[in-house]
C-alpha cells in the first residue's frame, strides 16, 4: 500500500509541475509587446545639419560628482492602449524604471518638460503639483 501511495504522490507532483509550467508560459506570453525603433534626435539633427551637443542634466540641489550626458541614440517604443476607450499611445519604454509614465494633459500650469518626471526631480525642476506617481 505504501508503494501505491508513493506512485500517486509522484504523479501528483509531476502533474503540478506541468500545470505550473503551463500557467507560467501563459502568463509570460500575455506581456509580449512588439517593439519599434525610432530614429534618435541626435541622428535627426545631424541629417538636418543642426548643431548636436549632449544634454547635461543637473538635478541635485547640493554637490554632486557625476554629470549625466544624454545622447539619446537608442529609443524603442511600443503601442499601449489606455483608458476605458482603449486609446492607443506610443510610449518610449524605459528599462531602467519599474514605473510607467503617462503625461497628464489636464495639468495646464506645467510646461511639457515637467510631465512624467520622477517625483524627486519634479520637486526641484517644476512647479509644485505638476507630477504624481500612480502605481
Amino acid at each position: 500500500m505504501d508503494i501505491n501511495l508513493k506512485r500517486n504522490f509522484d504523479r501528483l507532483i509531476v502533474i503540478a509541475i506541468v500545470l505550473l509550467l503551463s500557467f507560467t508560459s501563459l502568463t509570460m506570453s500575455a506581456f509580449n509587446m512588439p517593439l519599434q525603433r525610432m530614429q534618435s534626435d541626435r541622428i535627426r539633427r545631424l541629417q538636418l545639419g543642426l548643431k548636436v551637443e549632449p544634454r547635461v542634466y543637473q538635478a541635485a540641489r547640493g554637490p554632486y560628482g557625476v554629470k549625466v550626458k544624454d545622447y539619446r541614440d537608442i529609443v524603442y517604443y511600443g503601442i499601449v492602449y489606455l483608458g476605458s476607450q482603449s486609446v492607443p499611445m506610443r510610449v518610449v519604454l524605459d528599462t531602467g524604471s519599474a514605473d510607467f509614465w503617462v503625461p497628464d494633459v489636464s495639468c495646464q500650469e506645467c510646461n511639457y518638460y515637467c510631465h512624467g518626471l520622477p517625483q524627486k526631480f519634479a520637486e526641484i525642476l517644476c512647479e509644485s503639483g505638476c507630477t504624481t506617481i500612480h502605481n
